[in-house]
């Protein structure tokens, strides 16, 4: 498995989350030098929500505390990498360059799939009360959740890089685009936005009803 990590993790080196010279916008795919081929690019992409999911299911408690750090923050870049060492990779996830977030949000998702009780997404996420965010990323997807969750519940469900994807992706961008703050900027990918929803997601259903 640690090998597969790491090819994953040298496709996906080039995330990109935050600071574009100008406005707002969501690519489908600034994952990866564009000489990449997208098959590697999704290749990447699916390997780091199958390992994500894999570790809450090995680890759930470990897991969990990754989740309780601010989103996409040192602090949880860490915690997640260590989680990663401790499980998988060996002391590897420190010396490779790749983003965790698509591994936190994977975790968010099984993490959401395996609570006890079931939790029926289509009644418990609009109803669900907000967690209180912690940074401009986390205000954004709150945001998001609560505006249009019928839609992030449809992206979950989907497949990350399926057309099911793109498709949930395209709905939520009327919401995306009010939640986005007038006075920041962004670029964001779909898995990155992916990970943020379902980490939000997560906080919703979990962290604020505890």
């Amino acid at each position: 498995m640690r090998g597969l990590i790491l090819l994953a993790s040298a496709v996906l080196a080039g995330t990109a989350l935050a600071a574009p010279e100008t406005g707002s916008r969501i690519d489908s795919h600034p994952m990866a030098p564009e000489s990449e081929t997208s098959d590697g690019r999704d290749a990447g992409i699916l390997v780091m929500n199958v390992l994500g999911r894999w570790l809450a299911h090995r680890s759930p408690k470990p897991a969990a505390a990754v989740l309780a750090l601010p989103f996409a923050e040192a602090a949880q870049d860490q915690g997640a990498r260590k989680l990663l060492d401790s499980e998988c990779m060996g002391g590897a996830a420190g010396q490779v360059s790749f983003t965790t977030m698509l591994v936190v949000g994977a975790i968010a998702e099984q993490l959401i799939a395996d609570r006890k009780p079931h939790i029926d997404l289509a009644t418990a996420l609009p109803a669900a009360l907000p967690a209180k965010p912690r940074n401009a990323f986390e205000e954004i997807g709150d945001c998001v959740v609560g505006k249009d969750p019928q839609h992030v519940i449809a992206l979950l469900k989907s497949k990350p890089t399926s057309p099911q994807e793109k498709a949930g992706m395209a709905a939520l961008t009327p919401a995306i685009g009010a939640c986005l703050p007038a006075n920041r900027t962004f670029k964001l990918s779909y898995p990155v936005v992916r990970s943020l929803l379902s980490f939000s997601a997560y906080r919703r259903l979990v962290v604020a009803a505890s």
